[in-house]
């Protein structure tokens, strides 16, 4: 599933996947799913930066545990499950039982009480762990039987014994490189000139089959521990019984493939084989730019916060080009110059100036059609969050003098103007390529205060001016016979 997919969150977030931004390892992208590097002035997607794991956590209960923990309990939460039939979250039900307590046998003016048993059940599916079998619990949380593989010791053995296996390379490997480091007296044995020297100088000089990481690996290669049995290949498949295909299928016992899918240890055939499965942990995870190593996004540790100690997405440092609303009422018509409105917001707090230029030959030699930018700076005013409250969204028109002929609206932070486009092919998307510069100031806050006769001093923030250029890919859609 891509991100921001969903036409309803495409409307409330302003931009889609019909215009597309170069990051810097040449993969367009959507300006949701980059990031901006503040130190190094480009732009990151997910393949420019480093992925940091920061915690592990259940989705379900919040549970926040360590890595150590985590590996221990195999990314599994240990007090909630998932349904086997649907995958959606299992809910604890209790139900009450009449029968005899402890305390009745004990005093005879004690009548029968009830007790509680719990059993989980999907609300969605209305799954149950009595539809298998599972016997109900006293305790809501644990004590839930949790199926054993039939394979789950011989790979245990597997992953043992690949485990010496690397200890053992490990170990030769440190072993040549101590034999890299050995001086002329090894030379000496390795040549014939120590066998003059007799059998006592030899010994007292270390020769290397006196080592003790070459005895550990004369003594590993000669202890070898059995290694665990593989499977073997099956040569003659057994034939399919004639019963699959005279007897009826009852759809509401047998699986379908998600289902099986779902549970490859055991390798349910039917639904009454289906039990609960834990529900996988998540990490909340922090992405650093591979360049300059700074963070570029990094959540709280708290898995139930939803804020962010650095988010540097490319929404809030690079200008926002949108297609107008106004151009969907429109069609692009063959050999012809085709007017349409495009929309650039301005996240910042500072003014900033656009223009547009033409991209290199390839992105030119991918393109099914021509577009024709203003060739003037546009300045745009900067963000101001009071206008969202006060009403007064109109004030920065006034301070801006713009050409009608090239600008269609202005409203604060916001701008939109005409462009033409010519399409040059017939059977397939009208795809244009430009890129798209624009200069502000970035004003950064100063670390470190003077000092002055005994007292700190606020140091004035200091401007500096950032020039920057996107190369930016527009699908226009096909073109509309007349």
């Amino acid at each position: 599933m891509k991100l921001f997919s969903n036409p309803i969150a495409l409307s409330v977030i302003g931009t889609d996947s019909h215009i597309l931004y170069r990051c810097h390892c040449e993969e367009y992208k959507p300006i949701t799913m980059l990031y901006f590097c503040r130190h190094c002035t480009k732009l990151r997607c997910t393949k420019c930066v480093t992925h940091e794991v920061d915690s592990f956590y259940c989705p379900n209960c919040l549970e926040n545990m360590p890595s150590a923990e985590a590996k221990l309990k195999k990314n599994r939460c240990a007090n909630c499950f998932d349904c086997p039939s649907c995958g959606h979250t299992l809910s604890v039900r209790a139900t009450a039982l009449v029968g005899v307590d402890e305390s009745a046998t004990t005093d005879p003016g004690n009548p029968s009480s009830s007790k509680k048993y719990h059993y989980l059940n999907c609300s969605f599916c209305r799954w149950t762990t009595r539809d298998v079998g599972l016997l109900d619990q006293s305790a809501p949380s644990g004590g839930w039987l949790d199926v054993e593989l039939p394979f789950a010791k011989n790979l245990q053995l597997l992953l043992d014994n690949y485990k010496k296996l690397a200890h053992q390379d490990k170990i030769e490997k440190e072993r040549q490189k101590i034999s890299k480091r050995r001086t002329n007296l090894y030379l000496m044995d390795r040549y014939g000139y120590a066998l003059s020297l007799g059998k006592k100088r030899t010994t007292s000089m270390g020769s290397p089959s006196s080592s003790p990481l070459a005895r550990s690996s004369v003594n590993s290669s000669i202890h070898k521990e059995a290694v665990p049995l593989f499977s073997d290949s099956l040569t003659d498949i057994p034939p399919i019984d004639d019963s699959y295909y005279t007897n009826s299928v009852s759809l509401e016992t047998v699986l379908n493939l998600n289902q099986s899918l779902q549970t490859p240890g055991t390798q349910p055939h039917y639904a009454k084989q289906l039990y609960p499965k834990q529900k996988h942990l998540m990490v909340r995870r922090s992405q650093r730019c591979k360049e300059c190593e700074h963070n570029l996004c990094k959540p709280e540790f708290n898995p139930s916060s939803i804020k962010f100690k650095i988010q540097l997405g490319g929404m809030q440092y690079c200008p926002i080009l949108q297609i107008h609303k106004n151009f969907h009422n429109t069609h692009l018509y063959q050999d012809e110059e085709n007017e349409v409105i495009l929309s650039v917001t301005n996240p910042l707090d500072t003014v900033m100036n656009i223009s547009f230029t033409k991209t290199v030959d390839e992105d030119l030699a991918k393109a099914t059609g021509l577009i024709i930018l203003p060739t003037v700076n546009i300045p745009i005013a900067p963000k101001d969050a009071t206008i969202e409250f006060d009403g007064i969204g109109n004030a920065a028109v006034n301070m801006f003098n713009d050409d009608p002929q090239i600008i269609y609206q202005r409203s604060s932070n916001k701008i939109s103007f005409y462009a033409k486009v010519k399409p040059l092919v017939k059977d397939a998307d009208i795809v244009v390529s430009f890129n798209l510069c624009y200069e502000y100031k970035m004003i950064t806050a100063p670390l470190i205060t003077k000092v002055e006769d005994g007292q700190d001093k606020e140091c004035t923030p200091q401007e500096f001016p950032v020039a920057l250029a996107i190369p930016i890919r527009i699908n226009f859609g096909k073109v509309k016979t007349h």
